[in-house]
Order: C-alpha cells, then sequence, then structure tokens
C-alpha cells in the first residue's frame, strides 16, 4: 500500500484543507479585531462635536435668512434654526451635567 502524501488533492483531503484554512483565517481576523483599540470618543467629546455642527448649521441658517428675500425660504430657515437653537442648549445642559468643564461661554 503506497504512503499517502500529505495535502494529497483528493476531494476529501482537498475540502478539509480548505475548512482548516477558512476556520484559521476567521479565528486570526477575530483575533486582530478583538485586539485592536477602539477609537470610541468620550461623551464630552460627542457633546463637544455635537454642539460645533450645530453651531455651524444656525450659522449657515441665519446667513440664508439674511440673504434671502423668499418669504418661504426665511419661515423654513428659521424653523430649522428655532429647532437646532433648543438642541444646542439642550446639548449645552448635558455638557454642564456630564462635568465636561466650562469651556463654554454664558448666552
Amino acid at each position: 500500500m503506497p504512503k499517502p502524501k500529505p495535502f494529497s488533492m483528493n476531494s476529501r483531503s482537498t475540502t478539509l484543507h480548505n475548512h482548516l484554512l477558512g476556520l484559521i483565517a476567521v479565528s486570526l481576523l477575530l483575533l486582530v479585531a478583538s485586539a485592536a483599540p477602539a477609537n470610541a470618543m468620550s461623551e464630552c467629546e460627542f457633546i463637544i462635536r455635537t454642539m460645533n455642527k450645530l453651531g455651524s448649521r444656525m450659522s449657515v441658517l441665519r446667513m440664508t435668512i439674511a440673504s434671502t428675500d423668499d418669504k418661504g425660504e426665511q419661515d423654513l430657515a428659521s424653523q430649522q434654526l428655532d429647532q437646532y437653537n433648543a438642541d444646542y442648549r439642550l446639548a449645552k445642559k448635558q455638557f454642564s451635567k456630564a462635568n465636561c468643564g466650562d469651556t463654554w461661554s454664558r448666552d
């Protein structure tokens, strides 16, 4: 009886070989994914980014209100500005509750 070659090309060993390679690849991917540091931001960083984004949008809306003569567009921008203003004030309260510091000026 001939001695079997390791990694012979018959269908049974090829299938087993492919399953083992797949299992090893998945295991390595899981290992790398779990060892990678998370790029999570703190609550304070999130609130600051939210406030910055809202402030930017509010300035664009103020410019839209001031630069257009279309009453409908002004009303729509004004409604959005009111909502962003409420969201901004809520974010400032959350910033204060989270003890993130006192880097924002009083309104």
